[in-house]
């Protein structure tokens, strides 16, 4: 998705969302998932400014030069797992 453009230090910037979803992997916790998507990023932990599910985290990452010559890019993720559905709601409805 994308929002904008929005006008910044004289500039359009057009904000961009990616929303990445997959079922977990046997044994694999939120936090390596967060770890397979962002090795390249160098990420640090940030607030989470809205959390939809009991148990989220957030992490942010600077990327130099990425608009040059107006500044660099700032990108903020937020992870967080579906709560697991009660056993009724997998079985198939008879």
């Amino acid at each position: 998705m994308e929002t904008g453009p929005h006008r910044d230090a004289g500039i359009d910037v057009v904000p961009n969302i990616l929303i990445m979803a997959r079922p977990q992997k046997d044994g694999e916790t939120l936090e390596q998932f967060a770890a397979s998507i962002t090795s390249q990023e160098h990420p640090h932990a940030i607030s989470v400014v809205h959390c939809p599910t009991e148990k989220c985290f957030a992490l942010g990452a600077t990327k130099p030069g990425r608009y040059e010559p107006n500044g660099d890019g700032i990108v903020k993720m937020t992870f967080f797992a579906r709560p697991a559905l009660p056993a009724s709601e997998l079985s198939p409805a008879e």
